[in-house]
């Protein structure tokens, strides 16, 4: 086998498999009362007030998200993880989880954190106050308050001794 050939597998065509999967999913749902999810999501998702979560977006078990934040659209929050307030959690974004694979540590994003799309926070990484992550970052290591990390892997490129970074100072950049 030569890398960039062709791998034929015998399997179920796609669609079938697809299509069952759903059936199932749709079974367990239809057969769960609807009060009993509301309930099952409000012990292990806390969603303060004036928080947005778009379209598409998935909260797994155990968020926590704070007031004011924002989660776009296909953004993912894995299992435990914690976006305090006035937090923008950027489209298609994921915020890694501590249930698959365990991690004892979840991941907290502090509060007025700029997250941008496409950006990826592996487990149990500290996003301090303040500070922005830029679109399609790879985040391996906690970020210092008031910082700006960019890249896969994700690096510092500026640290911010004000309390919040201005327009003008992200032009800087």
């Amino acid at each position: 086998e030569v890398a960039g050939d062709p791998v034929v597998v015998e399997e179920e065509p796609v669609e079938e498999v697809v299509e069952e999967t759903t059936e199932e999913v749709v079974e367990e749902v239809v057969e769960q009362p609807a009060e009993e999810v509301a309930e099952e999501t409000a012990e292990n998702v806390v969603i303060e007030e004036e928080a947005i979560v778009l379209m598409g977006a998935v909260i797994n078990t155990g968020c926590f998200i704070g007031k004011k934040t924002m989660i776009d659209m296909g953004a993912i929050l894995g299992g435990n993880a914690v976006v305090k307030e006035n937090c923008h959690i950027g489209a298609n974004a994921v915020i890694a989880g501590t249930i698959e694979p365990y991690c004892e540590k979840s991941v907290v994003i502090e509060k007025d954190c700029l997250i941008g799309a496409g950006a990826i926070i592996l487990e149990g990484i500290h996003v301090g106050e303040g500070s922005i992550i830029g679109a399609n970052a790879l985040v391996r290591e906690d970020v210092p308050s008031y910082s700006i990390a960019v890249g896969i892997p994700a690096k510092v490129i500026k640290k911010n001794e004000k309390e919040k970074f201005l327009v003008e100072d992200l032009r800087k950049i």
